[in-house]
């Protein structure tokens, strides 16, 4: 592993004035894109844009791996879709990850990408700039390109800030540019510099030495060090699982009489608070599951033949509480179909699912005696993987569905005002499933607030740039004409 901390071009198929000439080619096509936009259909062209990028650069080429690309494509696609915040921040970490993803070791390790893309991003263009005077096998014509491209950029935007500066402080100089009409859009400028900054530090990867020094075992497996472990507790552990199993047994024991089996509730309580109560303290408990056999079985301990008992007993308590998990994911449901779906109940059978794949890489740590940044390493590139596949989902329009079934069929009376918060993308088909039904003076408020944001939303579509836009405000704008 190379540790030295001087700028690192290990592939030099292209020029380097051929990548600032298309850093900023690039540059100035996504500042157009994203410009004073929504997030719509402009990400998703951004996204073949920045990967049309990277195939263009033998280097980068070379490097690229499918995961990370079809990470990003899929994010883009989502927010090319429905534009949520969700989809908006999945492609964000997936950009961040391709951009880390260049780094030496294995393609699926998302903790080294991501750590690698934000510091690539902060420390490559200063490598690059602090390591100029050292590349003397430069020819004389590539560093003569290397001045006038810089000079010319200082040239540009040194005297642009200083002019915004004095216009601020000014009040006659800024009325007299007023009157000269000398309209210039710094914001535009600005976020040109920030991109082609960005694509900069793409087009120049730096191999960051303190990352590579301080996480090298998120690189390669750690190897036990044969040596005893630093304290013995084999006992201990032992007698720590046996109570623990005994304790989740009770737990699930309950779930099983009367969740599943049906029995009499004790009396004071009442079957909402049976499953509504303890949700997120499973959720807790779960976490100091997986951190409890972490610290109980550390690398060396998992190679000492006196742990074998405690590793079955270990496999217990993971498979009682994964169905402490199955119990809680039923829950979770017998509250929707009792009252209605919301995005924190959704959240809920989402970690749910994650927490069940950190259960099960736990078991293949121990059966395969791997070490903690295994697991690091699959809980953290199965998540991405997970969350990145449920960004194409309209969700909030899934949820308008379900509760205004619920309505319709009198099944449950849905929080309407909790509906009216939903994606935009949801007014029409509220307003559609209300006209359908029975109304009340509740009702014919929402009936009428829906109908007024819906013809807000119309408007704002209408007079929206097509970069801004989604495909769904592509097709409510249909069907609000129709």
């Amino acid at each position: 592993m190379n540790l030295n901390f001087e700028y690192q071009s290990t592939l030099n198929y292209m020029k380097s004035s051929q990548k600032l000439v298309l850093a900023a080619i690039v540059a100035l096509i996504i500042t157009v894109l994203i410009y004073d936009q929504y997030a719509g259909i402009n990400v998703f062209l951004t996204t073949i844009v920045a990967i049309g990028t990277i195939l263009f650069i033998p280097e980068l080429r070379q490097k690229t791996h499918w995961f990370p690309i079809a990470l990003l494509l899929i994010s883009g696609i989502a927010v090319a879709i429905h534009g949520n915040t969700y989809s908006v921040i999945m492609w964000s970490i997936s950009l961040i990850y391709l951009a880390g993803s260049f780094y030496p070791g294995k393609f699926f390790n998302v903790p080294i990408g991501l750590l690698g893309g934000i510091a690539g991003f902060i420390s490559s263009g200063v490598s690059f700039f602090m390591d100029l005077p050292k590349k003397h096998n430069e020819s004389k014509s590539k560093k003569s390109f290397n001045d006038r491209f810089f000079g010319i950029l200082i040239i540009i935007v040194v005297p642009l800030i200083f002019f915004m500066l004095y216009r601020g402080s000014n009040a006659v100089f800024s009325s007299i540019i007023s009157d000269l009409e000398i309209d210039i859009d710094f914001g535009f400028f600005f976020v040109f510099l920030l991109v082609f900054y960005l694509f900069f530090a793409l087009c120049f990867p730096k191999q960051n030495a303190v990352i590579l020094a301080l996480f090298p075992k998120l690189l390669d497996d750690a190897t036990p060090t044969g040596k005893p472990p630093m304290l013995n507790i084999q006992s201990s552990i032992f007698y720590l699982f046996i109570i623990l199993n005994i304790l989740i047994a009770f737990v699930n024991t309950t779930d099983l009489v009367f969740l599943w089996g049906g029995a009499v509730l004790p009396k004071g309580i009442t079957f909402a608070e049976m499953i509504h109560q303890g949700v997120g303290t499973v959720i807790v408990a779960i976490i100091f599951t997986i951190i409890t056999i972490l610290a109980g079985f550390g690398a060396d301990r998992l190679f000492d033949p006196q742990s074998r008992k405690s590793v079955l007993l270990a496999y217990a308590w993971i498979g009682q509480t994964l169905i402490m998990v199955l119990s809680t994911a039923y829950r979770n449901l017998i509250y929707v179909m009792d009252y209605d779906l919301t995005q924190k109940r959704l959240g809920i059978w989402l970690y749910l699912l994650l927490a069940a794949v950190g259960l099960i890489a736990t078991v293949i740590l121990l059966k395969k005696k791997k070490t903690i940044w295994y697991l690091i390493r699959a809980n953290a590139t199965i998540s991405l993987a997970i969350l990145v596949a449920t960004t194409p989902f309209h969700w909030d329009r899934i949820i308008m569905d379900y509760d205004m079934y619920h309505a319709e069929n009198n099944i449950t009376v849905p929080d309407y005002y909790y509906l009216l918060s939903l994606s935009p993308h949801t007014y029409y088909m509220m307003e559609q499933r209300l006209n359908k039904m029975q109304l009340n003076e509740q009702t014919r408020q929402i009936l009428k607030t829906v109908q007024r944001k819906r013809l807000e939303y119309n408007v704002d579509m209408s007079t929206a740039d097509f970069r801004s836009r989604t495909v769904y405000d592509y097709i409510l704008l249909k069907q609000s004409l129709n």
